[in-house]
């Protein structure tokens, strides 16, 4: 058997309104990768529309994994954003607790940032640079 991996990043409106649908059609389980500071509307995001607090709930509880993708989208030198992101979305009802998450811009990490981001979260993956 073989095995795809799809994900999704930012929580855009229009992955909820469009790509949901067909993947619950299909029983597909993806990947949404949440910036939570646009979600809970405490970080400006002139860019795109993006899903609220429910709409992730929901989406959880359909069967997608929910995974951070940082509270401000900016690539930072610090884990405190990632960090933020994921008490965040952990506080919510969600069907299973963060386990992972995305670098914004697919940026990557230094090696000291990466090993201490997955210890201080739990992380079980988190996926770097292109």
């Amino acid at each position: 058997m073989k095995y795809v991996v799809l994900s999704f990043d930012d929580g855009r409106i229009d992955f909820r309104d469009n790509v949901i649908p067909i993947l619950n059609k299909y029983n597909i389980k993806v990947t949404l990768n949440v910036v939570s500071g646009f979600s809970d509307r405490t970080v400006h995001n002139d860019d795109f529309k993006t899903v609220s607090y429910d709409d992730i709930i929901k989406i959880s509880k359909q069967g997608h994994e929910i995974a951070a993708h940082s509270n401000s989208h900016m690539c930072s030198q610090t884990n405190d954003d990632f960090l933020l992101s994921i008490k965040k979305l952990n506080s919510l009802p969600l069907s299973t607790l963060v386990k992972g998450g995305a670098n914004p811009y697919n940026q990557p990490l230094n090696d000291d940032l990466e090993y201490k981001l997955f210890n201080q979260c739990n992380f079980k993956y988190f996926r770097l640079g292109e």
